[in-house]
């Protein structure tokens, strides 16, 4: 929420939390089920995909109940309600498509959950046909994912050095290297050719753990950035158009990696038995996936999202909160 830090590094700071609460249920269920739900042939055991499922909904549950009782505002940006203009949907929905820093914010996060979420169905079927050792992707798949873990203790010193904008946009170029060696060298299914998967994974996983940790600071920027456009602070309708744009993703991403698979010439008969060839054209694409995704989210953060560390300061002393340092100072000795 944005009215909880008012400065922007104290934004990049507490958008931390949001990325690592599901990072952390990541390594548990990343680990769980290829324990659990995989046989000794490498095929899926779904009765026990449900009792997980149950375990897990539980859990969310009982993390919002924690969510809602502890979260306290410290900065209003709005108190007195008489005053606030009466809200108007469209008005404030047409705002949003014309604010270039939320539709970039959003359009990245989009190709970054298209990517991620959409891999995951067929980074499991490589491990089970190419690897063939599907009980083990999740142990390694968390390994790739340490650099997440390593970049928060410096998210606000590099927001604060640089800007959210710039310390998220340049690490994505190792990435798009890493991807495109993925899909074009010649990756052997055996120890060696493992341990490169995960060196290439790692440094893709680097290049995007700036922006995995602070894109919901920079969705508060946009909030900023579009009461600054329309003279109206549309903080909900935001949040409301970002979050759907992130879960229209979530299904597109799915769909289009299942499309993919179909050309790569996967059999969903065979389950684990895939044909070695088959197995190293799925390699291939995940590679060339990884490789558009982030190129996607370059062009997004670079060339539409126009809020880099210099516009942040200009607005926020367009907006009269330039004294804000101040009143994150304060809320930190709360």
């Amino acid at each position: 929420n944005a009215s909880i830090p008012a400065t922007p590094p104290e934004r990049a700071h507490l958008s931390t939390s949001p990325s690592l609460g599901p990072f952390l249920a990541n390594i548990v269920s990343l680990i769980a089920l290829p324990l659990f739900c995989y046989d000794k042939s490498n095929n899926l055991i779904g009765n026990r995909l449900f009792v997980i499922a149950l375990i897990l909904g539980a859990a969310g549950f009982l993390a919002f109940q924690i969510l809602l009782k502890g979260t306290v505002e410290r900065v209003q940006t709005d108190a007195n309600a008489a005053d606030r203009p009466k809200y108007n949907y469209w008005k404030a929905i047409g705002g949003f498509f014309k604010n270039r820093a939320a539709l970039g914010t959003t359009l990245a996060a989009m190709a970054s959950i298209i990517m991620t979420l959409g891999l995951a169905s067929a980074v499991q079927i490589l491990f089970q046909s190419f690897f063939q050792n599907a009980q083990m992707s999740g142990v390694i798949t968390m390994i790739t994912y340490a650099p997440m873990l390593m970049i928060i203790p410096f998210v606000k010193p590099l927001v604060k050095r640089f800007g959210k904008k710039e310390a998220s946009v340049y690490p994505l170029i190792p990435g798009m290297a890493a991807a495109i060696l993925m899909a074009v060298l010649p990756i052997q299914p055996n120890t060696t050719g493992l341990i490169l998967w995960i060196v290439l994974n790692i440094v893709i996983s680097f290049s995007l753990s700036v922006f995995t940790m602070v894109g919901w600071a920079m969705v508060a920027d946009c909030i900023d950035y579009q009461e600054l456009q329309t003279g109206r602070r549309e903080e909900g309708t935001v949040y409301a158009t970002y979050s759907l744009g992130r879960k229209l993703a979530q299904g597109f991403g799915a769909s289009i990696v299942a499309f993919l698979l179909l050309l790569t010439g996967y059999i969903s008969e065979s389950g684990a038995h895939q044909t070695m060839e088959v197995a190293n054209n799925i390699r291939q694409m995940i590679g060339w996936v990884y490789f558009g995704g982030i190129a996607l989210m370059f062009v997004f953060l670079q060339w539409v999202y126009n809020l880099d560390k210099k516009a942040v300061a200009d607005m926020e002393k367009s907006l009269g909160r330039s004294n804000t340092e101040l009143v994150g100072k304060a809320a930190e000795e709360e």
